[in-house]
């Protein structure tokens, strides 16, 4: 299977949503599946099991997802799930925290909370 795997920070930077994307990404090389990464981090890859495109164009993210039989988002990004919605790709959205509103309002969330 051929996953495109898009997480908006990535290594160098250090954090939580990076550590999960390499791991994630490490564990679908090792079961054999051809993986491509996507992130607006920039920097250099280095020791890297994947390959890794750094603040993709529109015309290489169409590319990829075009390529990619799946598209696997760790954290959401509207930036580039518009357009796998648009080429109807399957698509995997994990979300390693809650939404909340910047106005602080009570959230459907946490109306289902507090039942």
């Amino acid at each position: 299977m051929k996953i495109l795997l898009s997480s908006y920070a990535f290594r160098p930077s250090i954090g939580g949503i990076e550590s999960v994307s390499a791991i994630l990404a490490d564990q679908f090389v090792i079961a054999g599946q051809q993986v491509e990464l996507v992130t607006e981090t920039p920097g250099a890859d280095v020791g890297s099991r994947y390959r890794i495109t750094r603040q993709p164009s529109f015309q290489q993210l169409f590319r990829l997802l075009r390529w990619a039989d799946v598209f696997f988002q760790n954290n959401i990004s509207l930036r580039s799930l518009w357009l796998a919605l648009l080429l109807r790709k399957p698509t995997v959205v994990v979300h390693q925290t809650w939404i909340r509103s910047a106005s602080g309002k009570c959230q459907w969330n946490d109306f289902i909370k507090h039942r």
